[in-house]
């Protein structure tokens, strides 16, 4: 039961932090000798926009292109990432993003950009829930191979007992272990039953979640 406890101890207090790298951090921008001589800066714009790409992305381009004697045109660019960010920023992508853990790097107008954060921040409460499920399923587990690990010991226990080489006061200690065993295993059982209710109603509450939310 004191790994059990330490495991329990565990899932309370580790944090929930997601391995994200972010909608900020997307990767370097490089660009070889071609397609720096025949880039149409506003499509490239108009391509980075519609991936939620911040603006410093340009300044990746800049050095790429440099070696070629290539600068990029700083105005088209930007015109074509501000029609690509109106892609981007629709509130069903922002809730979709958040609902992948994804988290709002500030790319987004100001006209657009409530409507985008409130649908993200819907979409990661939904992440985030999911991710209590998974933990609270990793939980029950464990549960189960405690339970299944004191079974083992008590059938290796009960072997021992039926056999005809033990004494006496060995019989008696395997028939007190025996004992405490089983209550630990019936404690066990009670434990995995109230956990799977609770997951149902984890479950319920998940699509009750979803069932308000408009952009899923």
């Amino acid at each position: 039961m004191d790994s059990l406890k330490s495991y329990l101890n565990s899932i309370v207090n580790r944090l929930l932090v997601p391995v994200l790298l972010g909608l900020l951090f997307s990767g370097c921008a490089t660009m070889g000798k071609n397609e720096c001589l025949n880039a149409q800066w506003q499509s490239v714009g108009y391509e980075d926009g519609a991936k939620g790409y911040n603006a410093s992305r340009i300044g990746e381009y800049r050095k790429s292109c440099a070696e070629y004697n290539v600068s990029p045109d700083h105005e088209a660019y930007m015109q074509g990432r501000l029609q690509g960010l109106t892609q981007w920023c629709k509130p069903g992508n922002g809730y979709y993003q958040g609902s992948r853990g994804a988290t709002y790097n500030g790319v987004c107008p100001e006209a657009l950009e409530a409507d985008f954060e409130f649908a993200m921040n819907e979409g990661r409460a939904v992440y985030d829930y999911r991710k209590k499920i998974h933990d609270h399923e990793m939980l029950i587990a464990h549960l189960h191979r405690e339970y299944g690990a004191i079974g083992k010991q008590i059938s290796f226990m009960e072997a021992e007992l039926i056999g005809d080489q033990g004494s006496p006061r060995r019989r008696r200690t395997l028939l007190n272990e025996i004992r405490a065993a089983e209550r630990d295993r019936e404690l066990l059982r009670y434990d995995i039953s109230q956990a799977d209710f609770a997951l149902n109603e984890m479950h319920r509450n998940l699509n009750t979640m979803k069932a308000d939310i408009i952009y899923d």
